[in-house]
């Protein structure tokens, strides 16, 4: 029997830097962790937030993007981690857009937001994590990580992690180089 794994790309903001490591846990518990990438974006973290969601339209056009930017940069970090997952044998259903959703993904994003979002100071929708629920959302993101690859911590590039986030620290507004 053939099997579909749909390779999921999402991205933990600076907002739960303190808990990078507990939500890749988490994630890993349910799915395999085929990636991590660690970016300190620096200068360019407002850019990265809008090359996210500049293929959105509702989401460019109603203010929910400046808002998100806004909050984020309050954070005083520029630390983010891209991830991706390997989910096996994926559900589909179309949402309220009339697109197609990975309902795993849809799920887990959603348990994410539900154990974090009462330990992230200054919470809102949406600032723990993205995560793509389909194929063109994941090549999207797949370009961003691309795009965005010189501001990748080099040492921090995990591929096929295999249980082992100890080289995650939530120390220093996020990573711990030393």
């Amino acid at each position: 029997m053939n099997s579909y794994i749909f390779k999921a790309n999402g991205i933990l903001w600076s907002s739960c830097r303190d808990y990078y490591v507990d939500i890749m846990l988490e994630l890993e518990k349910k799915y395999k962790v085929d990636r991590v990438i660690i970016y300190n974006l620096e200068h360019e973290y407002r850019n990265f937030i809008i090359d996210c969601y500049k293929h959105d339209e509702d989401v460019m056009s109603d203010g929910y993007i400046d808002d998100k930017v806004k909050r984020l940069l309050e954070d005083d970090n520029t630390i983010v981690v891209g991830f991706t997952l390997s989910i096996n044998n994926p559900e589909y259903r179309y949402g309220a857009r009339n697109n197609l959703q990975c309902i795993q993904a849809r799920n887990i994003k959603e348990i994410i937001r539900q154990n974090f979002s009462k330990k992230i100071y200054n919470y809102f929708l949406d600032n723990i994590i993205h995560l793509s629920d389909n194929e063109q959302e994941s090549n999207i993101l797949e370009v961003l990580f691309t795009k965005y690859q010189n501001y990748a911590i080099k040492r921090y590039l995990l591929s096929e992690c295999k249980h082992d986030f100890s080289s995650l620290s939530n120390k220093n507004n996020g990573i711990e180089i030393g």
